[in-house]
C-alpha cells in the first residue's frame, strides 16, 4: 500500500510540475508577444534604415533597420528567391534577440517562366527568445520540440538569415 501511495504523489507532482513549466512558458511567450507590440507600435518614432542585401537569397533581399538612438529594435525583410518569397520580421530586446517571426509563400513554378506563379503553401514560423537564448520555435500553431530534427536545422537557417541581415546593417 505505501509503494501505492508512493506512486499517486510522484505522479501528482510530475503532473504539477508539468503544468508549472507550461504556465511559466505561456507567461513569457505572452510576455514576449507583448513586447513585440510595443515594438510595432513605436516603430514610427525610431529612425530607418533601408538597404539591399546580398547573399541572402538567389533574387535578393530588401531590409530596414529600426533603431532607437543606435539600439537596433527591428529587421524587416522582403526575401525573394526564384520559387518562393518571404517576409522576416526579427525584433530585439537591449540588443538581445526577442522574437523572429517568417512567412513564407512557396511558388508552383519559377519565376520568369511562361506562366504567372500560383502560391501554393503558405509557412508562419515564430522563433521566441529569453535572455537571447532560444526558447521556442512554433510553426503554424504547432510547437517544434528540440528532440526534432527539424528544430536544429530551423534554429540554424534563422541564425544564418540573421547573420546575413546584420552584416548589412
Amino acid at each position: 500500500m505505501r509503494k501505492f501511495h508512493l506512486l499517486i504523489i510522484g505522479t501528482i507532482f510530475l503532473l504539477t510540475s508539468a503544468f508549472a513549466v507550461s504556465a511559466q512558458s505561456a507567461s513569457s511567450i505572452s510576455a514576449i508577444n507583448s513586447k513585440v507590440a510595443t515594438i510595432n507600435k513605436g516603430v514610427k518614432r525610431y529612425k530607418r534604415v533601408k538597404k539591399d542585401v546580398a547573399d541572402i537569397s538567389t533574387e535578393g533581399a530588401e531590409a530596414t533597420f529600426y533603431h532607437d538612438r543606435r539600439v537596433l529594435k527591428k529587421i524587416a525583410a522582403k526575401i525573394y528567391g526564384e520559387t518562393y518569397n518571404a517576409v522576416a520580421s526579427l525584433y530585439y530586446d537591449n540588443g538581445d534577440p526577442l522574437c523572429y517571426e517568417f512567412r513564407e509563400n512557396r511558388y508552383d513554378t519559377q519565376i520568369g517562366l511562361d506562366k504567372p506563379v500560383k502560391v501554393v503553401k503558405v509557412t508562419n514560423e515564430k522563433y521566441y527568445f529569453t535572455g537571447g537564448k532560444l526558447v521556442r520555435i512554433t510553426v503554424g500553431n504547432k510547437i517544434v520540440k528540440k528532440s526534432d530534427p527539424k528544430y536544429a536545422e530551423m534554429r540554424d537557417r534563422m541564425t544564418e538569415l540573421e547573420k546575413g541581415l546584420k552584416e548589412a546593417y
